[in-house]
């Protein structure tokens, strides 16, 4: 069977099933991470902090 331009190939390459737990570690890894950045960007030390976006945002509704 020779392959076609546009339709399936001769050798189809699996894409998703090698890469499946790469996606799922990246998805925990960004989940984790968000978490605690949000946590952190929320504490008490952060909260009124000049680098904090929340703040600047507030800041820049008022306007």
């Amino acid at each position: 069977m020779a392959p076609r331009l546009f339709g399936m190939r001769a050798y189809p390459t699996p894409l998703l099933k090698p890469a499946h737990p790469f996606m799922i570690g990246a998805a925990i890894t960004y989940y984790i991470f968000s978490g605690i950045t949000e946590s952190l960007s929320n504490s008490e030390m952060f909260r009124d902090h000049p680098d904090n976006p929340k703040l600047r945002y507030k800041k820049e509704a008022h306007h």
